[in-house]
Formats: structure tokens, C-alpha cells, sequence
């Protein structure tokens, strides 16, 4: 948490011939927050110190209290006599944006404030008529409401300006100003996932159907979509795909018949995978292949178990048979079963 200081003295001479002096604090609150959809947690500001008596008779100071620039942000409660502690907490209507998609979630934070007379959580917008000048500010965020982000990706708060006031009036930009920016790296682990459209699941069984060139050989090709989701709303800044299979002595991949294992029962098969925006690339077994993200290359997708569509990396898989004699291979069905994992450099 940063701060920034602006200080404002302010002093009051009152008919009684009493008098007291303030110093008003500008407050700049910018908070990262690091959490998965499996463990989300509050956040809570600790005291604020918005303000603090100088010099002067302490007792006259009844009048400080906190206000949104409007109602809509954070409602005002009022009572009979402008001022006098109204215990309970103030909610304030914040709104974040999620980066990659655009989604934006209303939540609600709270605030209070409490006093030299009054311990307990009071309202922000009275004037407490009685201890003001020990009091501090607090703001949360309960668990509860940070649920409403449902989704992994960057969620970044619209900026919240809350002024400090002392008196029946406020000018436009307070006494001090408490300013509070919080953005949330929100992961989903548990469901990062590659998703194959076709099949609606993340396994597919792919038919290579053959075909004859002019000169008699036999060769074959299927294109199979897939979908990369990160648990991040494809906001990680790179990601790597890596296939895993049965290959031959030369480390190509390869379709084989069943045991037992003889040459010319393997048929020699080669992958490439095609990221948005670039020419597909021949794999090798257990190479990892990275892809840098550029902000533009997702699409929106519904995935098994997540209750509302999100942002994934759409990838080309390429499957070639490379031509081949049919005599020189024994007859039957050849099969090969090809793992495909990827890992992601989130924040």
C-alpha cells in the first residue's frame, strides 16, 4: 500500500473563544491483490489517518466526516440535527472491469469511521458531535463480494475518491482526498484447460482418412480446433504447448498396429501447431513451444464446468501422414495415443 501526503491546516476560533487547529492528509491507496477462485479472501485498508488535532481545544472538533463526490457511490444517512453518532457501516458502490473481455462486475465495499467517544463503527457521512478528533477511517471488502468475480482474469477497480470533511459544507474536492485503486490477479487453476470444440471435452479421437497421390503413395491430413483457456481470461503474458506420444528412433511421431512392434507396422506421423496470427510449426516429442500473448488473439468460449463463457487462445493442431508405399506396411488399423500440455507465465 503507497501513500501519498498532502497536508492542509486548518484552524477554527469559536464564540466560546475556544480554539482548534487540523492537519488534513491526502491518502493514496494502491493495492495488487493475488487470489484464486479457490481461495478467495477479503481485503481491508487498516486505519486510515485522514486528519489529526494540532493544537487547540480538542473537545470543540465534532463536525469531521467523510463524503462521495454523489449519493450513487456512497448513500447518505441522515438525522435529525445534521450531526450525532449513527452507528453501522457505509456501502459504497465500486465496479470492476475485467481486462481481457471487458465483463464488469459491481461490488459493494464498506466503510466506517470511529471516534474518540465512539469506538464502535459509525457511518461515514455524519458528523459524530462528540470525540471527532481521534477518529480514523476503515474500508473492506468483504469475501462475499469478491466472489462475484467469477471468472479468472485482471479485474481493476473504476478509482474511488473519498473526501474529508469538517463542518455543514465540503468543498468539491474535501479537506483531503483518500484515493483507493485495487486491481485483482484472479486465477481459476483448477479449471485451466484445453478444450477441443469438436468433441466438447478436452479428448478427441481423430480419423486420419488416406488418400492416394498420383504416384500410388498413400498420405493423409486432419486440422483439429482447440481452445487454450489459462484460469487468467487469457491475460498471461506468454503460454507454451508441449506433445507427448509414442515416437520412433528417430523421435518423429508415429502411428503403430499392435504388437508386436516391427518397422513396417509403424506409419511415421508429423505434428504442427498453428498460433493465432502465425504459420504453423512442425513439434517434436517433449519440446515445449512457447506463444507470446498480444491482448488481441482471444475468443469467447463456453468451457465444461464454468458457469459463464470466458477468454481462450484458439490453436490449430495439425495432423499430417506422410506419404508412404502401402506394400511396404503391414495391413491393419494404426493407432497412437498423443498427449497435449501447456503451462502459462501468468503475472
Amino acid at each position: 500500500m503507497s501513500y501519498y501526503v498532502r497536508v492542509v491546516i486548518i484552524s477554527f476560533i469559536l464564540l466560546s473563544a475556544s480554539a482548534f487547529s487540523e492537519e488534513y492528509y491526502d491518502i493514496d491507496i494502491n493495492e495488487t491483490l493475488n487470489m484464486d477462485l479457490s481461495s478467495i479472501s477479503e481485503w481491508r485498508s487498516g486505519p486510515l489517518n485522514t486528519y489529526s488535532h494540532t493544537s487547540g481545544n480538542s473537545a470543540t472538533e465534532l463536525n469531521s466526516h467523510f463524503l462521495c463526490y454523489t449519493d450513487s457511490i456512497c448513500p447518505s444517512i441522515t438525522r435529525p440535527g445534521g450531526w450525532g453518532a449513527v452507528y453501522g457501516e457505509t456501502p459504497i458502490n465500486v465496479y470492476f472491469l475485467e481486462q481481457n473481455s471487458k465483463v464488469r462486475k459491481h461490488l459493494t465495499m464498506y466503510g466506517y469511521r470511529n471516534t474518540g467517544c465512539h469506538s464502535a463503527a459509525q457511518i461515514l457521512n455524519q458528523r459524530p458531535g462528540c470525540g471527532g478528533w481521534t477518529g480514523k477511517l476503515y474500508l473492506y471488502i468483504p469475501k462475499e463480494e469478491f466472489s462475484k468475480l467469477n471468472f479468472g482474469g485482471l479485474w481493476v477497480m473504476d478509482e474511488l475518491k473519498i473526501r474529508t470533511c469538517n463542518g455543514s459544507s465540503c468543498p468539491y474536492d474535501g479537506l483531503a482526498l483518500t484515493t483507493v485503486n485495487i486491481k485483482v490477479n484472479l486465477t481459476d487453476r483448477n479449471n485451466a484447460q484445453i478444450y477441443i470444440p469438436s468433441s466438447g471435452f478436452s479428448t478427441a479421437n481423430v480419423n486420419i482418412k488416406l488418400y492416394e497421390r498420383f504416384d500410388g503413395q498413400l498420405k493423409g491430413e486432419e486440422s483439429l480446433g482447440i481452445c487454450v483457456y489459462d484460469g487468467y481470461g487469457s491475460n498471461s503474458r506468454s503460454m507454451s504447448l508441449t506433445f507427448t506420444g509414442p515416437v520412433n528412433s528417430d523421435d518423429s511421431f508415429v502411428l503403430r498396429i499392435k504388437e508386436p512392434r516391427r518397422e513396417d507396422g509403424e506409419i511415421p506421423m508429423t505434428i504442427k501447431l498453428a498460433y493465432p496470427g502465425n504459420l504453423p510449426l512442425t513439434v517434436r516429442a517433449g519440446e515445449s513451444y512457447s506463444y507470446f500473448l498480444n491482448g488481441h488473439d482471444s475468443v469467447v468460449m463456453g468451457l465444461p464446468g464454468i458457469s459463464t463463457p470466458v477468454m481462450c487462445i484458439p490453436v490449430d493442431v495439425i495432423l499430417s501422414i506422410e506419404p508412404f508405399v502401402k506394400n511396404e506396411k503391414l495391413a491393419g488399423v494404426y493407432n497412437g495415443t498423443f498427449t497435449l500440455s501447456f503451462d502459462a507465465n501468468l503475472y
